[in-house]
């Protein structure tokens, strides 16, 4: 039976057990983790002793009991626990939780006045069920305080061993607890309690018995997943532990730990801006990758997704990141690690999963719904390019005003990854940047703005850190050979340039990605140099050795090559190139002019070696100051490559 949501002034849950099945233990899990209030009778006695309520009669009465192990007199029962429970409604607790009572019929219908006296709902009725073993064995180690009897154990530990943390006294072992008097309290248990638990079961709105027998948090674990599954509005199963301002790179974060209250896994929430009660909040739910937002690795696009989220929520000025700690799409790292070793034999992230027998998808989406109700957002616009993702927090009862797509990181080892996402898991085809076709693509002659630098490692450290703070995002990160062809020096004489650029996709496939290019130099002036451009862009599974060959049929040979590494960083205003060479690092600013000047200073630029020619050209200008002969084909292979940083100052001069 389903919980209804009711007008009622509060809600109620009765745990019933035998005398140490661990109905108070699970009862102060349920307010420690869960905000239930717990009315005990620790707290009835602890009140009656410092005399917050009853006279001093009923201090030397209840003091008297608690020492000699006799039974509360029923009329301290039911007067306290409403004027228990009416305090904590003024105070605006609307949730409690009552063990140990009622036992007895009269009890019971004492209970069920107290509910209607104070208009509560009964909510559910819990026993705890084990044998007598386990109870024996839990009741060993139960010591009370013999001032004013409060309870610890096994689970609920005092602060000093021996010491009451309540009142400093002195913890003992009651006599009610010794084997015999044990026995004798469950026989009486069971005579008197079958009546008070059918006719408050029949009262409440769900009924259920909890294995007893295992370990404590086990029972408090079973006791939440049922209730969980009974009602929506009640049982957060994360709580906030704390939160801390967070600098980052990429602006100013709130950074809050929510902890799941069963298994106790942490997450992370990040928060900008004013997101209390809310609508169309940004929200990135981002599952941790290791790999990819720790150590940045190319086989995925998680760690610029993340990075493009922090950027869109601070430019927004207002957003949240659920980082939630499930790996792999929920598999754990080390499955992950077992899918990345079998993607690098020719499986697909599907198919790699699949054959490990695993679940492609396991991620729990959960937190998002008590995050959200936590900061009262009313809806929100999900940035994600996952279908699945938004279905998900769709059936959480979550309001999705639309999505915000990202745009991927291509790497050499991630292209196929990509694809996969959109052929198989059916993510946004905007995922692809830069798509390429298999019959090839021509692009239109237009006319290349841009500025050249001549620069150092510590000075690529630098320019990458200024990209963050301008918003400049890294787009794509590939291996390149580049290969100049000529027809009797007639490009060369005309300072033009014909080239064939191929770009690996993955080290495992025999598909590659081609740019041939006509490239025409027009002028350089103040280190800006402005050509005109035009591309045809194709694949192919054959080797390059055929195009080659056609090359040749044509009248083209090869004048010279050359490897690099190439980084673009862009926004909708400035692309920004960082290529490493064999011999060094050039980078390069194109876009319009007046960008390309802005942005130099945004990157503190100006200050760099600038060089308006080739790379060819810094090359062989190189070898002459380094006094070598020069080399057609410039590999990374090569041992005896000059190095262009140790020439920089006198370029400087």
């Amino acid at each position: 039976m389903k919980i209804k949501n009711t007008k009622h002034r509060g809600n109620l849950i009765i745990i019933f057990g035998l005398p140490g099945s661990g109905k108070s233990t699970q009862s102060i899990l349920l307010e420690e983790k869960m905000g239930y209030k717990y009315v005990s009778w620790g707290r009835i006695t602890r009140n009656i002793i410092n005399s917050k309520f009853g006279s001093e009669d009923d201090k030397r009465i209840v003091l008297n009991n608690i020492k000699n192990d006799f039974a509360y007199p029923d009329k301290y029962i039911k007067k306290n626990i409403i004027k228990i429970i009416s305090e904590e409604l003024e105070a605006g607790n609307t949730n409690f939780v009552i063990d140990g009572f009622p036992i007895r019929a009269q009890e019971a219908k004492d209970c069920v006045e107290i509910i209607k006296e104070l208009d509560l709902n009964l909510q559910c009725t819990i026993n705890i069920a084990c044998t007598e073993k386990t109870l024996f064995e839990r009741i060993k180690t139960r010591k009370y305080c013999e001032d004013c009897g409060k309870f610890y154990n096994d689970i609920i530990k005092p602060t000093n061993e021996g010491i009451c943390d309540f009142d400093s006294g002195k913890l003992i072992k009651r006599i009610d607890d010794e084997p015999e008097k044990v026995k004798l309290r469950i026989n009486e248990y069971l005579n008197e309690i079958t009546s008070a638990i059918q006719l408050l079961s029949n009262m409440s709105e769900y009924s259920f018995s909890i294995n007893g027998n295992q370990d404590e948090l086990l029972i408090f674990s079973d006791i939440v997943t049922k209730l969980k599954s009974n009602t929506k509005d009640i049982f957060p199963l994360f709580k906030n532990m704390g939160h801390t301002l967070l600098p980052t790179k990429y602006g100013y974060f709130e950074m809050y730990i929510y902890q799941n209250i069963i298994n106790y896994e942490s997450h992370v929430v990040l928060t900008c801006g004013n997101i209390l009660n809310q609508k169309s909040i940004p929200v990135r739910v981002h599952s941790s990758c290791v790999t990819g937002d720790i150590f940045h690795s190319e086989k995925c696009d998680c760690g610029s997704q993340l990075a493009q989220s922090m950027l869109f929520i601070q430019k927004k000025g207002k957003g949240i990141i659920l980082y939630l700690f499930q790996e792999g799409r929920g598999i754990n790292i080390i499955n992950k690690v077992k899918a990345y070793d079998l993607q690098q034999k020719g499986f697909d992230t599907v198919s790699a999963n699949e054959f490990l027998g695993i679940p492609v998808e396991m991620r729990s989406y959960s937190m998002v719904r008590d995050v959200l109700k936590d900061f009262s957002v009313k809806s929100i616009r999900l940035i994600t390019n996952n279908p699945d993702k938004v279905s998900k927090i769709l059936d959480l009862g979550i309001n999705v005003d639309d999505t915000i797509e990202l745009e991927s990181d291509h790497f050499v080892f991630n292209e196929e990854y990509l694809k996969t996402k959109v052929d198989r898991m059916m993510h946004s085809e905007s995922l692809v940047a830069n798509k390429t076709v298999s019959h090839g693509t021509l692009s239109g002659i237009h006319l290349e703005i841009e500025k050249k630098y001549l620069v150092i490692r510590s000075e690529v450290e630098l320019i990458e850190k200024k990209c963050l703070e301008v918003s400049l995002l890294l787009v794509s990160h590939q291996y390149e050979k580049n290969q100049n062809f000529d027809r009797d020096g007639i490009f060369e004489k005309d300072d033009a340039r014909l080239r064939l650029r191929t770009k690996i996709k993955d080290m495992n496939s025999h598909v590659k990605n081609f740019e041939f290019t006509y490239k025409k130099r027009l002028d350089i002036e103040n280190g800006i140099k402005k050509e005109t451009e035009l591309n045809y862009n194709f694949t192919s599974d054959q080797p390059s050795e055929n195009l080659l060959a056609i090359f040749t049929l044509t009248g083209l040979t090869e004048r010279d090559s050359y490897e690099r590494r190439r980084k673009t960083f862009t926004n909708n205003d400035i692309q920004l190139t960082i290529d490493e060479f064999p011999f060094g690092y050039i980078a390069e600013l194109e876009g319009d002019e007046d960008k390309v000047l802005e942005y130099e200073k945004l990157l503190y630029m100006e200050g760099l070696v600038q060089y308006g020619k080739s790379c060819d050209d810094v090359y062989m200008e190189l070898c002459q100051k380094k006094g070598v002969e020069a080399k057609r084909h410039i590999l990374f292979a090569d041992m005896d490559m000059p190095k262009l940083e140790d020439y920089i100052k006198i370029w400087k001069k």
